[in-house]
């Protein structure tokens, strides 16, 4: 397939895929939780018909262990925040972040940075696995587990070799055990599900045993960024009021309401609002983000996902200060930056804090991807394609043959999205889409840069 090509068919995919722009209208619901339980109805139901079998004790024994699958930045660590909360007591819920369980068992000799990426000798990343006698102690902490409601995160952020063996010893917790009630949710990105899930589909899936993808929530108009606005406010700067009772709690919707419509005013009848020293609350960014959400699809692409929405609040917060004006090449090769920061943090992936040479190597391999399947025609028309485990992609760098497995290389990469459960080859998506666009410009680049004359036909696209 020809380049300029490949760019027009990613256009029309995204015209396909990606969310329109946002619409001037009030918001549909007050409570960003509500946004995400509207989009994931059936995982929703699932979850009450815990806590109804809980209160009742009806059926008994209730046993269950519940995947929920979501791609990087969506919003699974806010959502299990979100999870049995209410009506069943503190006591009988347990919730923790298994790589933090890894970083402590760490620094007891229990788990150890083994690499995830490497090449002839030269390792790209490195995660947190446990050793012998971690998973031991790992198996002893699950077994111990008193609550009746046990809900774990961040699967995805340790060593792949370890994926299996958890998710094994869960269900063993979960399904196989003599409690008469347990309920285990486990939230990660697809990847860390998809070899367990065809193992258990063709053995026959146990009882009790379902799986979800995450949904993100869906923004349609500018009420809607509102409501995400608040919330981010109140996250991120603590934005509080003082109450009837004369305490200080997190401003409420309704007033937040009225207060962004006074355009932030912090005297007379707002002269209790508090919040943290920022750049972001006045009238300036609130109104540019509206702007850009409201006739740029790039932008509108990435506010429904929590670490996307905060990338493209400090984008705003920064063009305002320089007097810049939006720019889609600028803004997707600057987002595309800082997703790379977000995810080394969480992956070891490289990034602009990792080193140059890491990172060269790294974006060479994405963009090759792109291109890829692409040439290759196995790109759907909604932006998919399927890789089987022995695709590998292969690039030249300081005179060197760079061979990587794709699967290996997508998967953590915090880039792409695939559907966990389908019983057929791993169907992957950049996510957002438009990702996929940015590496196949960048391939380009690259490629001009080396010959400035090989691909004059998508010359001006490039400079767009």
């Amino acid at each position: 397939m020809g380049q300029s090509e490949g760019i027009e068919l990613l256009k029309q995919i995204e015209d396909r895929v990606l969310p329109l722009p946002l619409v001037d209208g009030a918001p549909r619901n007050e409570s960003l939780r509500d946004y995400y339980w509207d989009a994931n109805i059936e995982l929703r139901y699932q979850l009450n018909e815990a806590v109804r079998a809980f209160t009742t004790r009806r059926p008994n024994p209730f046993r269950a262990f519940t995947l929920v699958a979501g791609p990087a930045g969506i919003g699974k660590t806010f959502v299990k925040g979100g999870v049995y909360t209410n009506w069943i007591p503190k006591s009988e819920v347990a919730k923790f972040d298994i790589r933090e369980l890894l970083e402590e068992f760490a620094t007891q000799g229990l788990a150890e940075k083994k690499p995830d990426i490497e090449y002839r000798g030269q390792v790209i990343s490195r995660l947190l696995s446990m050793t012998r006698e971690g998973r031991k102690e790992f198996i002893r902490l699950i077994r111990e587990q008193a609550p009746s409601f046990l809900v774990v995160d961040s699967l995805d952020e340790i060593h792949p070799d370890d994926y299996f063996f958890v998710l094994e010893e869960l269900e063993r917790f979960s399904l196989h055990g003599d409690r008469d009630f347990v309920h285990v949710v486990l939230f990660g990105r697809p990847l860390v599900f998809r070899d367990y899930w065809r193992d258990r589909r063709s053995k026959g899936l146990p009882n009790g045993l379902r799986g979800f993808v995450l949904h993100p929530p869906e923004f349609r108009t500018t009420g809607d960024l509102r409501v995400s606005t608040w919330n981010y406010y109140c996250f991120k700067y603590k934005l509080s009021r003082l109450g009837f009772d004369g305490e200080t709690r997190s401003m409420t919707f309704p007033d937040f309401e009225q207060w962004n419509t006074l355009d932030f005013p912090t005297a007379e009848d707002f002269a209790d609002v508090s919040f943290l020293e920022n750049r972001c609350i006045c009238p300036e960014v609130r109104d540019e983000l509206e702007s850009w959400a409201s006739q740029h699809r790039v932008v509108s692409a990435v506010l429904y996902n929590l670490a996307g929405n905060s990338i493209v609040r400090d984008l705003v917060e920064e063009h305002i200060e320089d007097n810049r004006t939006f720019n889609e090449r600028t803004f997707m090769d600057e987002f595309f930056a800082r997703w790379l920061e977000r995810d080394s943090k969480s992956g070891d992936r490289p990034s602009r804090s990792h080193g140059t040479e890491q990172l060269v190597v790294y974006q060479k391999l994405l963009e090759a991807v792109a291109a890829k399947y692409l040439d290759e025609h196995r790109v759907n028309r909604l932006g998919y394609f399927d890789v089987v485990d022995d695709d590998r992609v292969v690039v030249e760098h300081e005179g060197q043959t760079i061979s990587v497995p794709v699967p290996r290389l997508l998967n953590r990469s915090g880039l792409v999205t695939l559907d966990p459960v389908l019983p057929v080859a791993q169907r992957y998506r950049f996510e957002p889409f438009w990702i996929h666009r940015h590496l196949l410009y960048q391939h380009l680049e690259r490629q001009m840069s080396m010959s400035p004359t090989a691909i004059p036909a998508v010359e001006n696209e490039l400079v767009k």
